[in-house]
């Protein structure tokens, strides 16, 4: 994804209309310094029912969010189902250019509920986030005072 565009909007493959079959796909987008990146989702069909917090077993198809960090091959988040997070996701620039990674991979089962998803993003400006560069930050939607530090 273009930097010098300040957000954007990711869809996968046919959305709204069904995905295709044993798709590997990445998106990579490119967090400038001095650049904090949020990522949206505001719909997610995957498919199964499956809970969100089954993901990480899942072998279906889903969504992987990765950080680039050398030889860090542990995702940061894993979607699958029909779960949208409740958060925004927010990803820091600790290095000179971070990039992020999005993958969207299927399997070579389909059905008609397996439209796939719609993802914004947004870069702006690094203010109030200088602590915990390390971290994944999930910020509630319903905006309360509270904060959950990720993996």
């Amino acid at each position: 994804m273009n930097p010098s565009k300040l957000q954007g909007t990711i869809k996968s493959p046919n959305y709204p209309s069904v995905y295709p079959q044993n798709c590997k796909l990445i998106y990579i987008i490119n967090i400038p310094e001095k650049r904090l990146l949020r990522l949206k989702f505001s719909d997610i069909q995957l498919g199964s029912n499956m809970p969100s917090t089954k993901c990480t077993q899942h072998v279906g198809d889903r969504i992987e969010i990765y950080e680039q960090n050398y030889l860090n091959i542990t995702p940061k988040l894993i979607l699958c189902g029909t779960s949208v997070p409740q958060e925004q996701i927010i990803l820091n620039n600790k290095f000179e250019m971070q990039r992020v990674y999005i993958y969207f991979i299927t399997d070579h089962v389909t059905s008609t509920n397996e439209l796939g998803f719609i993802l914004s993003y947004e870069y702006s400006t690094k203010n109030y986030y200088t602590e915990n560069n390390d971290k994944l930050f999930l910020i509630r939607k319903d905006l309360s005072d509270k904060v959950d530090y990720g993996k």
